[in-house]
């Protein structure tokens, strides 16, 4: 009989993106609810059995949007699909080479605790995998989840490289208190060096990005 393996965890990225109480997104026509999605509904710390009840209460108001919007009432106009990707002459990095480290460094330095200088190598470990991965284009499933998860992982260090402070399931030890500045929810976007932050209780911007 073999052992079963246990490891602490926070519950997937405990964050996703930004959503209204419509379900509506920063991208026109996508609408993210539960786990996807950071709503709000639950607070900051959206864990366990919560994203299901976000689930049938949200899931029913994105169904409702979405009929809206294809019966004439358009909440925003879809962003193009472009298919005419040219191929990458950048060098190429083995998929699963690059996903077992990306597992390594996440649990190492991403995890349960966190420090700077951990965090600033991870972030440039997966500025490195991207240089060689996220210009791709594949066939395969892999290839695509191997994409999406230096992404969300690139988006975790550098969030949690930028909060200077410990709060929740978020343990810094060279910031070991909580920080009032930082009762936020900082909001990334793609090609921005830092986020917007959105204050927890009433949803306004209360600072733009650096």
């Amino acid at each position: 009989m073999d052992l079963i393996p246990v490891h602490p965890a926070a519950h997937y990225t405990v964050g996703g993106a930004r959503a209204d109480a419509a379900c509506r997104t920063s991208v026109p026509g996508l609408l993210a609810v539960g786990e996807a999605s950071c709503s709000g509904l639950h607070g900051a710390n959206r864990l366990a059995s919560n994203s299901l009840l976000e689930g049938l209460v949200l899931g029913e108001v994105a169904g409702l949007e979405a009929v809206r919007e294809a019966s004439g009432e358009p909440l925003g106009k879809p962003a193009k699909v472009v298919s005419d990707i040219r191929p990458s002459v950048q060098g190429e990095l083995d998929l699963s080479d690059v996903r077992s480290s990306l597992r390594a460094a996440m649990w190492r330095n991403v995890g349960i605790e966190r420090t700077g200088a951990k965090l600033r190598d991870a972030v440039e470990m997966f500025d490195f995998w991207g240089r060689y991965t996220l210009d791709k284009i594949f066939d395969e499933p892999e290839g695509w989840e191997t994409q999406n998860m230096l992404l969300v992982g690139a988006l975790m260090a550098r969030s949690a490289l930028w909060r200077e402070e410990t709060r929740g399931c978020h343990a810094r030890d060279d910031f070991p208190d909580t920080r009032p500045e930082f009762l936020v929810h900082d909001c990334w976007t793609r090609g921005d060096e830092g986020p917007e932050s959105v204050a927890v209780e009433t949803g306004e911007l209360v600072r733009t990005r650096a």
